[in-house]
């Protein structure tokens, strides 16, 4: 027998949200003592992103010139020992950070980074969402995202401050 709900189901779009932001999204912030403009080659360059972001094999820039909207990189992480490939198109572009939307081929996925200056350095904002992080599956998807992301951005927020050196690139 079907119980009768008592109460209204609330709309998907505000089933999905919690804690203000979408369930698909991984979020981390922390603070680095250096400035903004010390910091953004750590999030941008392929030879110093791969010293911090364990599963990243393969990263860059396929676009000509400096980065800018517009932009196209290219890239590959290793999940559970297979080597996933991917491209992506820079979607926002300032000195206070950028934005990567994926392209076609591989997992679809929008990215970004935000540095705001502050006393003693930088706030570093990392964003992260994805449709594989909805539903159930996504659910465990998503905590496995944010534990690596957390442990790269502690690699990343140490090899910044100095205090140790990250793995060296391939």
């Amino acid at each position: 027998m079907l119980r009768q709900l008592t109460h209204p189901v609330p709309p998907l779009q505000a089933s999905r949200r919690r804690r203000g932001r979408f369930m698909g999204e991984v979020e981390h912030e922390m603070a680095v003592a250096r400035p903004p403009g010390e910091v953004l080659p750590y999030l941008l360059e392929p030879d110093l992103v791969r010293r911090w972001q364990k599963r990243l094999v393969e990263y860059e820039f396929t676009t000509p010139g400096a980065p800018a909207v517009g932009s196209e990189c290219r890239g590959s992480i290793l999940v559970a020992g297979r080597r996933i490939g991917w491209r992506a198109r820079v979607i926002e572009w300032d000195e206070g950070g950028y934005a990567l939307r994926s392209l076609g081929n591989g997992p679809a996925f929008e990215l970004s980074w935000r540095l705001r200056a502050e006393d003693a350095g930088s706030r570093v904002r990392y964003r992260q969402w994805s449709p594989a992080f909805d539903g159930m599956t996504g659910h465990y998807v998503r905590q496995l995202v944010d534990r690596v992301a957390r442990r790269d951005l502690e690699r990343l927020r140490r090899l910044i401050d100095g205090v140790e050196e990250a793995r060296p690139g391939p």
